[in-house]
């Protein structure tokens, strides 16, 4: 067997579904052409159309399949909304990957506000439950 041939069989995505939210960030949008390069058609969730664009842009030049699709994180509806619209144009979600949230680069944690801190991982775990 090629070696290829052998990753591929091990990996491969094909056929998969991956809902990669924060998926027009850096990090995130890294894994979402990780994973549309290994077969899976990718749903890049965020908020910025340009920095979508971009990325799908790269996954699509490199042989991928993804669309974008416009999510406000801090509305039960808007998520519901997100998981119909995936279903009605995938069919399923097969892998979710879910990194929505604001950095709080370079802060020690004497600095952190910890009521924000909270609100983020509030936000992680609502936006997970509901997908």
């Amino acid at each position: 067997m090629i070696p290829t041939e052998y990753l591929s069989s091990l990996f491969s995505l094909e056929g998969k579904v991956a809902v990669v939210i924060g998926g027009t960030g850096e990090l995130c949008g890294a894994m979402a052409e990780g994973l549309a390069a290994a077969g899976a058609e990718t749903v890049l969730v965020g908020r910025s159309e340009e920095k979508a664009a971009a990325r799908l842009a790269k996954i699509e030049s490199a042989g991928g399949r993804a669309y974008f699709e416009k999510v406000d994180v801090n509305s039960k509806v808007s998520i519901q909304k997100l998981l119909g619209d995936v279903l009605a144009n995938s069919g399923k979600v097969d892998i979710l990957v879910n990194d929505a949230g604001v950095s709080t680069y370079g802060k020690f944690a004497t600095e952190t506000n910890w009521e924000r801190e909270k609100e983020l991982v509030h936000l992680n775990i609502l936006t997970t439950t509901l997908m």
